[in-house]
């Protein structure tokens, strides 16, 4: 990606946005170079995303009051609609559920019935990534679900090989 960056128009936008605080920089770059072409692919007009707009809807992930998905909706919603960003952003935001009322979601969906006959380990866990992010969506980052999933997977696998 960072050579798209760097040969890309939008090159001093995204200089601009690293001098602001709470900017994460890989997201401002997927977001410039990848994102706006993609929307203006599908008839959005990208004219319309001005500095001021993406730095505010970036500074709130950054402060962490959006997920990474919310903040591509709240600037695709943006361009598409012209509804006020800010009612488009307050839809969005986490609700501020602790990591323990997280977790304890979390651990719910993985003692659901049914989550344990698949056809192979990549099934298991894709099934158990998209339950899990149904439920928590706009509320962690999907990263920080994988992160968990691996880890608990790998603890019932662990489980399950000391027992036979």
């Amino acid at each position: 990606m960072i050579w798209k960056l760097l040969l890309s128009p939008r090159q001093a936008d995204f200089d601009e946005l690293l001098s602001e605080e709470d900017v994460n920089p890989t997201l401002a770059a997927d977001i410039l170079v990848n994102r706006l072409p993609y929307w203006r692919r599908q008839g959005l007009p990208v004219e319309r995303l001005s500095k001021d707009l993406l730095t505010r809807v970036l500074r709130e992930h950054g402060r962490g009051r959006l997920v990474r998905s919310a903040v591509k909706e709240v600037l695709a919603e943006a361009l598409a609609g012209g509804t006020d960003v800010e009612t488009l952003m307050a839809g969005r935001r986490k609700t501020g559920l602790t990591e323990a009322e997280l977790q304890r979601r979390f651990q719910a969906v993985l003692q659901e019935p049914g989550q344990s006959c698949f056809a192979s380990p990549e099934a298991r866990r894709r099934h158990l990534m998209g339950r899990v992010m149904e439920r928590l969506r706009r509320e962690v980052e999907g990263d920080k679900v994988r992160e968990w999933l691996e880890a608990a997977l790998r603890q019932k696998d662990e489980h399950v090989r000391r027992s036979v």
